[in-house]
Formats: C-alpha cells, sequence, structure tokens
C-alpha cells in the first residue's frame, strides 16, 4: 500500500509558502487592476481536500470578478458548458469583453487576466518574485501555471492561478447532491456556488467561443473533503489517494503517451464510486480487497470509454479522450490487478 498521509513538516511548511504567496499576489492585483476590476479567491486542489499524495507541491487558485452580477444560460445539446451574461450595464472595464448582447467572452477575460497576472509576478514590488517563474501551458489551457521556489534543494511550488467566474447557487442543469455518504450540511454548503472557467468548447455549434466550462471545484472539495465523515466506509479518501498513487505510476511510465487521462476524471470517477459502496472497512484485508474491486470498475469504464460527470449526468467526461490513450491507460491498470 502507498504512505497515505503527508508528513505534517511538509503540510505546514507548504502551508505557510503558500499563504505568503497568495497574500502578497493579492495586494499587487489589487494594486495593479483597474478599479472596476474586483477580483477574490478560491482555493481548490487536492492539497486542500486533503487527498494530497507525494509532495504538497501543487496548488490551484481561482480568481473571479466579485463586483458584477452574472447569470449562466445553459444549453442541452452542449453538457458541461454554458454562456455567461452580465446582468446590467458593464463596468467599464468590461466593455471590450463582452458582446453586444452582455455575454462575457471568455477567452477576452482570460487574456485581460492573464496580462494582469504577468505583470504582478514581474512587478518589483511582488516579493515572491524574483523566485516564480511562469511555466508554459498549452494555449486551451484555463491555467496561468508558475513555479515558486521555496527553500534550495526542495522542489518548487507548482501553483495554478486560473481567471474565473462565479455563480451563486446551483446550476439546473446539475442534479442536487444527497449522497448517503454526505452529512446533509455539507451537501448543502456543496451547493452553494459553482464556477466557471475558459476552455474550449469541443462541440460545433454557433458561437462557440462563448461557451464556458462549468467548473464544480466548490462541491468536488467539500465532497472529497468530508468524504469520511459521514454514513458507512470511512477509508474513502484513503482509497482515492491509492487510486491516485496508481495513475500517477501509469503516468510516470507513459509520459509522453498519457496526455488526456487526468486527475479529474479519476475524481470523478471516484465520486461515483463514493455512492456504490456500502458498509465499513475494518481491516486492511477489506481494505485491499476494495482497492481491487476498485481498479477493476475504472478497467470497465476505461474500456467503455465512459466516466459520467458525477453532477452533470449526460456528460462523459471521456468522450474526448482518445481512444488509444484510454486502452493503454486500461491496461496499466489491468496490469496492477493481476499482480495482486
Amino acid at each position: 500500500m502507498v504512505d497515505l498521509k503527508l508528513p505534517k513538516d511538509e503540510v505546514s511548511d507548504a502551508s505557510e509558502y503558500i499563504n505568503k504567496f497568495v497574500d502578497c499576489f493579492k495586494e499587487e492585483l489589487q494594486s495593479k487592476a483597474p478599479s472596476g476590476l474586483c477580483l477574490d479567491e478560491f482555493r481548490s486542489g487536492s492539497y486542500y481536500d486533503k487527498t494530497k499524495i507525494g509532495s504538497p507541491d501543487e496548488f490551484d487558485i481561482m480568481f473571479y470578478p466579485s463586483n458584477i452580477n452574472l447569470k449562466a444560460e445553459f444549453d442541452d445539446r452542449l453538457p458541461g458548458y454554458c454562456k455567461i451574461k452580465i446582468q446590467g450595464q458593464p463596468p467599464p472595464e468590461y466593455r471590450d469583453l463582452v458582446t453586444k448582447d452582455g455575454y462575457l467572452n471568455p477567452w477576452k477575460f482570460k487574456d485581460k487576466l492573464f496580462k494582469l497576472f504577468s505583470e504582478c509576478i514581474r512587478s518589483a514590488s511582488f516579493r515572491p518574485g524574483r523566485r516564480t517563474k511562469r511555466t508554459e501551458r498549452p494555449p486551451e489551457s484555463p491555467a496561468f501555471t508558475v513555479l515558486f521556489d521555496t527553500v534550495p534543494g526542495k522542489q518548487p511550488i507548482d501553483i495554478d492561478l486560473v481567471p474565473s467566474v462565479q455563480i451563486q447557487g446551483w446550476p439546473k442543469v446539475a442534479r442536487k447532491i444527497k449522497p448517503h455518504w454526505l452529512k446533509k450540511e455539507h451537501a448543502k454548503h456543496a451547493m452553494k456556488m459553482y464556477h466557471a472557467v475558459a476552455k474550449s468548447c469541443p462541440y460545433d455549434v454557433p458561437n462557440k467561443e462563448l461557451y464556458w466550462r462549468i467548473s464544480f471545484s466548490h462541491a468536488e472539495k467539500t465532497l472529497v473533503k468530508f468524504a469520511n465523515n459521514g454514513n458507512g466506509n470511512s477509508r474513502r479518501k484513503d482509497i482515492f489517494r491509492i487510486m491516485k498513487q496508481l495513475k500517477h505510476y501509469v503516468k510516470e511510465q507513459n509520459p509522453d503517451k498519457i496526455e488526456k487521462f487526468c486527475s479529474y476524471h479519476l475524481k470523478m470517477f471516484m465520486l461515483n464510486e463514493f455512492d456504490s459502496w456500502r458498509g465499513e472497512v475494518s481491516n486492511q484485508d477489506d481494505l485491499l480487497i476494495l482497492v481491487l474491486e476498485t481498479v477493476y470498475r475504472l478497467t470497465r469504464c476505461l474500456q467503455r470509454s465512459t466516466i459520467l460527470n458525477y453532477f452533470i449526468r449526460n456528460d462523459n467526461i471521456l468522450k474526448f479522450v482518445p481512444h488509444g490513450e484510454l486502452d493503454l491507460v486500461c491496461k496499466s491498470f489491468e496490469k496492477y490487478n493481476s499482480s495482486s
């Protein structure tokens, strides 16, 4: 079995460094951003939901405008995507980012924030700037990624700064969250809000450049963070960590061949798994059996090229992952099962 928890000294060190970085970055944003562009932040990712494996060296920080009223519009033909409309007159800082009908263009918004992020990390007044370097990502990536050097000899911290919008409430296209394994108050909290990010819409529809990818990072963080606190199996997060470690091994063995299949796919699979689990895992033998069963069910999903979005049930998140890549991932996981 893999080591399931991070050493406390690593956790506290990473937390201290990332908090200082984000505090300094927010100060820089406030000083550099136009007065009408008020940005707030939401922190997500495996460090915050306590499922990080290995060193705590990756963090996701979403930045969203907090001073404009936004409405999401959905199209049944495009599961997982929406258009974002500004309600009322947009502030001057947004007028070059919206269409004449008031729709916020995700790519123009992303470009504007990317330029602002770049200006901030290069600024002489940004204290961590000398230890911060941007990492190039594909143009379609929603994240502005930086490497932050903390201590000589330690791996730099990988920080994704993600332009986004935040919508209060729960989207009508998503199902209500009420799993048996989660306390009601946590389910209610998970559905308080959602986000949208700039990610290419793969569907051939008019004005596809105006569609944002719906992000349930807030709900995911809540569900995973409190996954062990509800009824039944209290080892859900342990099994999730083991599956993440196995996926990491698979990726390490095939670094140039596995490009699309990622942690997001595994997270959606695991949330669906949590719904199907009943009973407590009382010992290591039970844990191993459940891990093997989980690996088997994952390989079946990969063979069928189907993992359903936990929140939007008609959204098959493997639809645009190449079959050859899925076949390779599947065979790698099958090797683990056959050797155990």
